[in-house]
């Protein structure tokens, strides 16, 4: 499934009650991080270089959040979006 508008997130939960596999790619590119997160169902790719001490904290985010685990929810999604990095811009 592909989820390509904001309310689609609320789509997410149905569609993992239903077993799909979700997969959610988030692009961040701005002066200080250039980078791809994706959750895992999203096939994975070739790794990239190390992350700088920007992209570490936005990965730590996403961590935290739960983004990285199998079970997340659109909470989880919506929580890491609403994290301070994020409402700056």
């Amino acid at each position: 499934m592909i989820l390509t508008k904001v309310g689609s997130i609320v789509k997410l939960q149905d569609a993992k009650k239903d077993g799909l596999a979700i997969c959610v790619h988030l692009k961040i590119n701005d002066a200080e991080r250039n980078m791809l997160l994706t959750t895992p169902d999203c096939p994975s790719g070739v790794g990239g270089r190390a992350p700088n001490p920007a992209e570490r904290e936005i990965i730590e985010l996403w961590e935290k959040r739960g983004m990285n685990n199998q079970n997340f929810t659109g909470g989880n999604l919506i929580a890491f979006l609403k994290q301070p990095p994020f409402l700056n811009n």
